[in-house]
């Protein structure tokens, strides 16, 4: 069995206490700016400032392929992502 945590917490302790933890490097901005490009491509997504967009999941994403994954399925919900919608998603 394999899990996935960005922290352990305190109340799910006995889960934790077997398992061996293997640390995991965030993924490379070259291989997200990668994996964006196939999504896009793949799923027909029409984006405004596709640079702008690229660079805002590299930002805040952190590399962690499942806040990448996140990031992508929410966009995958809009029809069309404009600039604003990129902005209004950046944290000031």
């Amino acid at each position: 069995m394999i899990g996935c945590a960005s922290e352990k917490k305190a109340r799910v302790r006995k889960l934790w206490w077997k398992m061996r933890e293997i640390p995991v490097k965030p993924l490379p901005p070259d291989v997200i700016r990668e994996v964006l490009k196939k999504y896009i491509e793949t799923q027909g997504v029409l984006i405004e400032s596709p640079e702008l967009y690229t660079s805002h999941v590299v930002k805040q994403s952190g590399g962690v392929p499942q806040a990448i994954h996140d990031m992508l399925d929410e966009s995958g919900k809009e029809r069309i992502i404009d600039k604003r919608k990129v902005l209004e998603r950046m944290p000031m």
